[in-house]
C-alpha cells in the first residue's frame, strides 16, 4: 500500500458518514415501544446498533412473541426516512477527510448494513454523495450481513482491490469483527460504543475522523 492511488477506504455510513445513530435511536424506540416492548433511545442503540432492519424485525417479535403488525415495518422505515432527510448532518470532520483522500487519489466506497434507498438519502441529505456514487454496497447484497465479511469483501473485489489494499472505518463491533475477517486494516470510530469496545473488537481506535488522513499516512 505504497501509493495512494492503490488504496482503498471502505465506510461504513450510519455513524461514520452521516450522523444517523441519534436520530435512528430515537424513531427506533417509538416504534418499538407502540408494540409493547418499551425502549428508551439509548436502549435501542444498545440493542440495534449494526443491526440490519430485517434482524431488528426478528428480535422485536421473538420479544414480544408474535408477528409485528403487517403495516408495520413500512411505516416505521417511512417515518424514519422523514426524520433523517429533516434533521441529518455528516459526523463531524469527515467531509474534509475525504475531500483529503479524494485529493490523493484514494479511492472511497460505503459498505453498510443499509438499504441502498436509505443510504442515497442520507448521503444526498449531507451533502456526501457525489464522492461515493457508484461505489455504495449494501448487505442486501450479500447472503450473510455484519459481523460476517462478504459486505467488505464484494466492495473490494469490484473495485479491484485486494484486502490487503484495503482499510475499513467503522464505528459498531460487528463492523471491525467483519473487516477484520476479510483480511482488512480497519479503524475504529469510537463515538458510538466507545473506545474500550472498538479496541476489544480489534480495531485501532479513532476518535476524530478529521485525522483519518493522516493514519493512513497521506
Amino acid at each position: 500500500m505504497n501509493r495512494a492511488s492503490d488504496r482503498l477506504v471502505i465506510f461504513d455510513c450510519d455513524g461514520v458518514l452521516v450522523d444517523s445513530e441519534p436520530i435512528a435511536a430515537r424513531l427506533t424506540a417509538e416504534a418499538v415501544s407502540e408494540l409493547g416492548w418499551d425502549m428508551s433511545a439509548e436502549l435501542a442503540k444498545t440493542e440495534f446498533l449494526g443491526d440490519t432492519f430485517a434482524n431488528i424485525i426478528r428480535r422485536v417479535e421473538e420479544k414480544i412473541g408474535r408477528k409485528v403488525p403487517e403495516d408495520w415495518p413500512e411505516r416505521s422505515q417511512r417515518n424514519l426516512l422523514a426524520a433523517l432527510a429533516r434533521e441529518l448532518t455528516p459526523v463531524a470532520g469527515v467531509r474534509g477527510a475525504i475531500e483529503a483522500l479524494v485529493a490523493e487519489g484514494v479511492t472511497l466506497a460505503v459498505g453498510s448494513q443499509g438499504a441502498h434507498e436509505k443510504m442515497q438519502l442520507t448521503l444526498a441529505v449531507t451533502g456526501l454523495l457525489p464522492f461515493f456514487e457508484g461505489r455504495i454496497f449494501s448487505a442486501s447484497q450479500v447472503s450473510r450481513p455484519k459481523p460476517a465479511p462478504d459486505l467488505f469483501l464484494l466492495a473490494a473485489s469490484t473495485l479491484g482491490f485486494a484486502p490487503s489494499q484495503t482499510v475499513v472505518v467503522e464505528d459498531s463491533t460487528k463492523g471491525v469483527v467483519a473487516a477484520l475477517a476479510a483480511g482488512m486494516r480497519v479503524l475504529g470510530y469510537t463515538a458510538s460504543v466507545g473506545r474500550d469496545a472498538i479496541v476489544r473488537a480489534g480495531a485501532e481506535p479513532i476518535e476524530d475522523l478529521a485525522e483519518l488522513p493522516a493514519r493512513l499516512g497521506l
